[in-house]
């Protein structure tokens, strides 16, 4: 059971009957429409036109039912496990963890305001977040999505508490994700029936597909909504007939979601980054024209542009890999021009090589002009990251040693495996994800060696590549996140809803399956393509609804009386300007929940922030008192937190926080093993001895609030 939740007793029964309502509804939803589907090929007679049109409104139905009950779904959910609804205000921010409470914050501080307008423009003068600095919150952090909802919340006036409408906001969004992932099945497979099935795979596997019920404000709960609406304008756009009218369309809708999941996240240049890359494979191996692609980049381009200017010229996003990137594949694309694959299949490989190694350099090249030119280094810690996780280079870099002693930033462990195996996802996907590259590499192969040609168009295999560019770019694009995944588990997230929209396809899709069929004729093509998909949903519904109304029936809520207590004497024994320094996730709460100022915080993307915080940490090492005295004293600090768990910290000898500090510091930590350069430490931890030190404690230092789990004391 998580920290801080208990189990509940007794609940009002009206709420939950409400729930399992709403998931029967889902299910009798799904079962009652799973004939219907929108037919491929070219409508001839009225008829046919007046059954595609019923089908497409009857798909749209269910589109709308099913993202709106999932969108319930989660918001019970989250009220099981907290019993959000009925806790007191301080204890549903509490639940906030981490970087969760600062961000929430400051649509906290737009709706107390006395108006949005003031309030926007103190985010931009802030100087709570870091004491001693005053830095622009809408430059340095991505919270926007906060400044649109507080507006909403002070326009519309409404008699609902502002916290709901920010929480409830965010499961309505959770709406419009399912409902992409859904509409990009449908797109590919021509079959609104795979769409539910797409849906359904997302739902059941939510423990692996999203966080948000546990996690609400977290910015991917924002962003990936409009970066699966952006790949599905993407998918759209590259197909081979696209009328020109609607060309212009996608590309505006295309660049519109690229800037609102930009100004959203800020790992999106990162996934921006996979992308470009998957659609330049595709245009390097002929499978994409390049026109396209380059319009693609470029609406990348002007998204992140478009970024950069709303965060007041966020240096991070002018020096990313994905600018340099889309700059180097956008000349060669244009150099390239056309189909260049002549001679033998060895040629055409080594052609392919040569492009991979030029892009490579030019990114990196322009990459490094770039960063030195405008001399920033705020990414820096990600690399020290990347290079330690691979082994390549070994580091005591705190900013490194914190990313890789959390397990989400570790490799994706096998009980992710398991559970998506169980139900059938995994092995779907798998069979999926294998056939699409073999008869992606069938096709690459023959075009080839009919000497750059397209080769037998009547094959199934290659007019299954020609004629559907957007499956094969699908298929790249998952591998990508998939490996991004294996070796990042936190971005699990960003692969395993491609993962539900390959198997939904692979299973639902009639053009796929073509070759396989056809001694039959259209009409049993049609009956066995849809039977099998309906036995598909019924196998996914009997493994899996079970389980689903059992965690329906877990009913749980918040508990954390020391934080509440903790938070509580602040408010009521502190002054409004007394400043308080801790860990970085206490430190967001304590901002949250109080209003006081802070030193240190939980956004670790600023290099001077890092510093700042490993300084600070230093209350976790073994230093004299009178050197940690001096350090938080420079900050302005008047109080510092102590916490228990983290000074008496039972993790895993090496990644506990004070071991980290030790290893910054050169001193051998306790009960590791030995390592060259480090030494015995020369001074009692000072977390320890503080609270029963001697005279070179007490004169600096007075404690005024102490409880289970932790300690407060006032700097003299």
């Amino acid at each position: 059971m998580p920290s801080g939740v208990k189990r509940r007793g007794q609940r009002r029964d009206a709420g939950h009957r409400g729930v399992v309502q709403s998931q029967s509804g889902v299910s009798a939803v799904v079962a009652a429409t799973s004939n219907g589907y929108i037919p491929g090929g070219r409508l001839g007679t009225v008829g046919d036109r007046v059954s595609g049109w019923i089908s497409v409104i009857l798909g749209g139905v269910v589109c709308v039912v099913i993202s709106y009950r999932f969108s319930l779904y989660l918001s019970q959910l989250h009220d099981n496990q907290l019993w959000f609804s009925h806790i007191k205000e301080v204890e549903r921010e509490i639940s906030f963890r981490t970087e969760q409470g600062l961000y929430y914050s400051y649509y906290k501080q737009l709706v107390d305001a006395q108006g949005l307008l003031p309030g926007v423009a103190a985010l931009t003068r802030d100087n709570t977040t870091e004491h001693g600095n005053t830095i622009n919150v809408l430059s340095r952090f991505n919270v926007y999505q906060e400044v649109v909802l507080a507006g909403l919340y002070r326009v519309l006036n409404l008699q609902y508490q502002p916290i709901m409408f920010y929480v409830n906001s965010i499961f309505a969004l959770q709406g419009v994700y399912l409902a992409a992932l859904y509409t990009i099945s449908w797109l590919l497979s021509e079959s609104w029936l795979t769409g539910c099935l797409t849906s359904l795979f997302f739902i059941f596997n939510k423990m692996d597909t999203t966080r948000v019920a546990h996690t609400v404000p977290l910015r991917e709960s924002f962003a990936l909504p409009f970066l699966y609406l952006q790949i599905g304008g993407v998918i759209y756009l590259i197909r081979p007939t696209v009328p020109p009218r609607l060309k212009s369309i996608l590309v505006v809708f295309i660049t519109l979601m690229s800037f609102m999941f930009a100004l959203q996240w800020q790992f999106a240049q990162f996934i921006f980054l996979l992308q470009s890359l998957a659609l330049f494979l595709c245009a390097v191996l002929d499978i994409i024209p390049a026109k396209k692609v380059k319009t693609v980049l470029l609406c990348q381009l002007v998204a992140l542009a478009t970024v950069c200017v709303f965060q007041f010229g966020n240096l991070m996003l002018v020096c990313s890999l994905v600018g340099s990137f889309n700059v180097a594949a956008f000349v060669l694309l244009s150099i390239k021009n056309g189909s260049s694959y002549r001679g033998t299949i060895m040629m055409n490989i080594l052609r392919v090589i040569c492009y991979a190694i030029l892009v490579i350099f030019l990114t990196l090249t322009l990459h490094y002009i770039t960063k030195v030119l405008l001399q920033v280094d705020a990414d820096d810690h990600i690399f020290k990251f990347l290079k330690a996780k691979f082994h390549v280079k070994n580091t005591r870099d705190l900013d490194a040693m914190l990313y890789l002693c959390e397990s989400v930033f570790d490799f994706m462990p096998w009980s992710v495996v398991q559970r998506m195996s169980r139900t059938l996802l995994l092995p779907v996907y798998t069979v999926a994800q294998v056939t699409c590259l073999i008869t992606m590499c069938i096709t690459i192969l023959k075009r080839w060696s009919s000497h750059g040609d397209h080769g037998d168009q009547t094959s199934w295999v290659v007019s299954m590549v020609t004629s559907r560019p957007e499956v094969t770019y699908l298929t790249l694009q998952t591998l990508l996140f998939g490996v991004m995944a294996v070796t990042t588990s936190r971005f699990k997230y960003l692969w395993t809803p491609l993962v539900c929209v390959m198997a939904g396809v692979f299973v639902g899709d009639s053009k796929m399956w073509s070759g396989i069929r056809k001694r039959y004729t259209q009409s049993s093509q049609a009956n066995i393509h849809h039977s099998s998909t309906c036995v598909v949903l019924c196998c996914l519904l009997v493994i899996c609804v079970p389980p689903a109304l059992e965690e329906l029936d877990n009913l749980r809520e918040f508990y954390d009386p020391d934080t509440v207590e903790l938070m509580g004497w602040i408010n009521n024994n502190t002054n409004p300007n007394d400043v308080f320094a801790g860990s970085m996730q206490l430190m967001a709460g304590v901002k949250l929940c109080t209003n006081r100022p802070i030193t240190n915080h939980p956004h670790f993307e600023d290099k001077q922030l890092r510093v700042r915080t490993q300084q600070i940490y230093q209350m976790y090492g073994c230093r004299e008192p009178g050197d940690v005295y001096d350090i938080l004293s420079q900050f302005g600090t008047t109080h510092i937190i102590v916490e228990n768990s983290v000074c008496y910290s039972r993790k895993d000898i090496g990644c506990r926080l004070k071991d980290l500090i030790d290893y910054t510091n050169s001193h051998q930590p306790e009960g590791a093993v030995p390592e060259p350069g480090l030494v015995p430490p020369p001074t009692p931890r000072f977390c320890d001895h503080i609270q029963h030190g001697g005279l070179s404690y007490k004169k600096l230092f007075k404690s005024v609030f102490t409880n289970r789990t932790f300690r407060m004391y006032k700097l003299l």
